[in-house]
């Protein structure tokens, strides 16, 4: 007589024997793959390592700033991983400097950083004192001049400022603005900022236009033009010319000495 609870029996226990042997095998699959992928990253990464490292720093875009001043302010001045260096953290180093408006950092493999920037235009230099700053085309104060900057302050509108609290951005964009027009008649030496309101043009022959920037009519401008070779020819009398006036000039001449004799 056959026991069938018996074969059952046998069979559970068969069965149970082979789960145990596949979750075995699964298990050992599992960790000899993670092993394999360990070691696969452990070389890759040993490799990597050995043969991507930075050569070139390819900067465009700079003109103020040379490429040896940025690779400094970046640290890319140094031979290293290209691991070691991470676009954001380069990014965030170039935008310390006031110089740089924008930036785009890319590693290109195996051995390049790419640095694309955009800088600040400077448009005039303001003279405080003993305080130099270059000024943008908005009138901000983007640094003060340096030593090793790629500008020419010479060819910039020179602001003298009699005080601190003139150097304000409207005001300084608007005395940028009538430099532009008025250096078409003449070479200017420099715009002494009296107030505000008042703004004293020096230019190179001589003669002083007096100015408010922030309210000069385009007249003012066509008046001058028709008047500026008499005007010059006074210029030996004439302490200043105001101009900003729609049909008129306000002229200060300079007073006489009053001479002796025997």
């Amino acid at each position: 007589m056959i026991d069938y609870k018996d074969l059952d029996s046998k069979k559970s226990v068969k069965q149970n024997s082979k789960s145990r042997w596949k979750i075995a095998l699964i298990v050992f699959t599992l960790v000899f793959v993670a092993g394999v992928f360990s070691a696969l990253a452990y070389f890759y990464a040993g490799y990597t390592n050995k043969h991507y490292v930075l050569k070139y720093v390819a900067i465009t875009g700079n003109k103020v700033l040379s490429v040896r001043q940025i690779k400094k302010l970046a640290k890319l001045d140094k031979t290293g991983s290209m691991y070691d260096y991470s676009e954001k953290s380069v990014y965030s180093k170039l935008m310390l400097n006031p110089w740089i408006e924008k930036a785009y950092v890319a590693k290109l493999y195996p051995d390049t950083i790419y640095v694309k920037i955009k800088e600040w235009t400077p448009e005039g230099l303001i003279v405080s004192g003993k305080k130099r700053l270059i000024v943008g085309e908005n009138g901000n104060v983007i640094d003060a001049y340096k030593k090793g900057l790629n500008i020419d302050i010479n060819k910039l509108p020179h602001i003298v400022v009699t005080s601190p609290n003139y150097i304000k951005n409207f005001l300084i964009r608007s005395i940028i603005n009538i430099y532009e027009k008025l250096d078409k008649f003449g070479k200017i030496n420099y715009i002494e900022v009296i107030s505000d309101s008042y703004q004293l043009v020096h230019f190179n022959n001589s003669l002083n236009i007096a100015v408010n920037s922030l309210n000069c009519p385009d007249k003012a401008f066509i008046h001058l033009k028709k008047e500026w070779s008499r005007l010059v020819s006074e210029k030996g009398r004439l302490d200043s010319v105001s101009i900003c006036f729609d049909n008129k000039f306000v002229l200060r001449w300079k007073k006489e000495k009053k001479g002796g004799g025997n």
